[in-house]
């Protein structure tokens, strides 16, 4: 079966909601290239439906570190693409990625915005307080293709919490010395405490922030 194919059936599978047989295709399309960045995060949603939040972080933290590569590489052969990632680099205010060195990659996870959102759901979502739970639904939506609009108040949720809290979670979990061959496994072998102390830590962070 085509990748288009299995695509489609994944979605109709998310939609019944049978996200267990959902995985298995998905499996599949990760195992035709385990170097594509869409192919972890489209487990990482699957795993998320499922309630699974630390394996859904899992995933998606390793799409994160293979976006962050691509970019790097692009970087390098497409000036204009440099050019215009500067510019959006530049335009972020937080000092937390501007100390960094311009040869570590995680100066680029402001690029990808989604998948900080992404991350931030996983972590957050599986102890969220009920004031936060009407956008934790809309987001499941979201995944489950039930839902393609976004209410103001989960956008204004996603712009002042969840990309903040991806962005500084992100920043202290990705090794930036690690290429693509390291990265397809780092992830899988960090130690759950560990990640949820350091997701404490960002916490703790952003409300000194704020």
């Amino acid at each position: 079966m085509k990748r288009s194919d299995l695509l489609k059936e994944i979605g109709k599978l998310k939609l019944e909601g049978k996200f267990e047989e959902a995985l298995v295709l998905a499996g599949k399309i990760l195992s035709e290239d385990i170097y594509d960045p869409e192919n972890y995060s489209l487990i990482g949603k699957i795993y998320y439906l499922l309630n699974d939040y630390d394996a859904s972080s899992r995933y998606f933290l390793t799409a994160l570190h293979m976006e962050l590569l691509h970019a790097y590489k692009e970087r390098e052969n497409n000036e204009i693409y440099r050019k215009e990632s500067d510019a959006i680099i530049s335009s972020v205010e937080t000092p937390l990625v501007k100390h960094l060195a311009k040869n570590d990659i995680r100066r680029l996870a402001i690029l990808f915005g989604h998948t900080l959102i992404h991350i931030a759901h996983s972590m957050a979502d599986g102890s969220i307080d009920s004031e936060k739970i009407e956008e934790v639904k809309e987001y499941r939506d979201i995944l489950s293709g039930k839902s393609k609009e976004t209410s103001d108040r989960y956008l204004k949720m996603e712009k002042e919490f969840y990309l903040a809290l991806g962005l500084v979670f992100s920043l202290a979990v990705i090794d930036g010395k690690l290429g693509v061959k390291e990265a397809v496994v780092e992830y899988f072998k960090k130690d759950e405490h560990e990640l949820v102390d350091i997701y404490m830590e960002t916490l703790s962070l952003l409300k000194k922030i704020r």
